[in-house]
């Protein structure tokens, strides 16, 4: 009720968004239009393409985990049609996606630019495809709601993905955006989670998750110490 409604309203609508904007950048490209990072760069157009295959399937596969239902809307859905659909159907949606992008990358020499990125991270034609296969396996391994759906899971599929992504190679890598506290970018999700008078959670996890200098059990009639959030 009231403010509330934002736990469920607020990442379906950013989802959506992030859908869109990648939606709208592949009816560009199909109606012609020639993307570059900057006026000096060169045509950067096929990786562009991909990397809107790859928010769309993101998208789409964090809309089949978390709502019950969605659209799945690419840029090749007619004005006005959109249909609502149950989240396994979202799911195959969410992989159509992910597999353009992987098809996409398969033996490319272009990188993504770390504008797109970070100055940390180069993101080659192979790294790229790297991830798409990986987000491929997250989304089936992960959608399942009960032991029955588990159970008519294809795994031999989801390894398929998994061994094409980004712990394999001669050089695995890994993904992660470094929080600093709350300057530019933090996890609020966690920050929440840590508040001594709103909704901690067990220090254990607190512990395991975040910060490991906090106490497994804290037994003081004081509040424990902020954790240092990453």
């Amino acid at each position: 009720a009231g403010g509330d409604g934002a736990v469920a309203q607020t990442p379906y609508q950013a989802t959506y968004a992030a859908l869109g904007a990648a939606n709208d950048g592949l009816k560009a490209i199909n109606r012609g239009v020639k993307i570059a990072a900057s006026p000096t760069s060169p045509d950067e157009t096929p990786q562009f393409q991909a990397l809107a295959w790859l928010i769309q399937g993101i998208a789409l596969g964090f809309e089949s985990q978390v709502y019950d239902k969605g659209f799945v809307v690419t840029e090749d859905t007619p004005d006005n049609g959109a249909v609502l659909v149950d989240y396994k159907a979202v799911r195959d949606g969410a992989i159509a996606s992910l597999n353009k992008a992987i098809a996409a990358a398969a033996g490319a020499s272009w990188s993504i630019p770390d504008e797109f990125t970070t100055s940390a991270l180069e993101l080659s034609a192979d790294k790229f495809g790297r991830m798409a296969n990986t987000m491929a396996a997250r989304t089936l391994a992960y959608n399942a709601r009960n032991a029955t759906e588990n159970s008519a899971t294809d795994w031999a599929k989801v390894l398929q993905y998994a061994n094409a992504g980004i712990s394999t190679g001669a050089a695995p890598f890994d993904l992660a955006i470094q929080g600093d506290g709350g300057n530019t970018w933090f996890d609020i999700t966690k920050g929440y989670g840590e508040l001594t008078s709103w909704v901690r959670v067990d220090q254990r996890v607190i512990q395991e998750a975040s910060d490991a200098s906090q106490p497994l059990v804290w037994t003081s009639t004081t509040p424990p110490p902020f954790p240092n959030i990453p």
